[in-house]
């Protein structure tokens, strides 16, 4: 796929592994619980852009999928023994629901 795209393998030759390693474990230090999505959405394109000639940069390829109407969705997660009344602890926000526990 990368050799249908020209710039995105400029922009992955300009990767440094030790600055991506850097970045991605300042992102996994972040308070989910306590970041709005606006925060979230920069902080994930601080972390996949790339310093190209002072401009940074990135590249998403999105993928699309088509679930049938009333496709039930689960998320599984394990909660401490002592959380088990509703309401949870673990689950205080909506956002808790979506976000990975830290």
């Amino acid at each position: 796929m990368i050799n249908f795209f020209p710039e995105v393998k400029n922009l992955l030759s300009k990767i440094d592994t030790v600055e991506i390693i850097k970045k991605i474990e300042d992102y996994r230090k972040l308070d989910f619980k306590k970041i709005s999505d606006e925060e979230l959405f920069n902080e994930i394109r601080k972390t996949i852009s790339v310093n190209v000639n002072g401009i940074e940069q990135a590249y998403l390829f999105p993928r699309f999928a088509a679930y049938p109407p009333k496709t039930k969705f689960y998320r599984v997660r394990t909660v401490k023994p002592e959380d088990h009344y509703i309401p949870l602890k673990a689950m205080t926000f909506e956002q808790d629901a979506w976000n990975p526990p830290v």
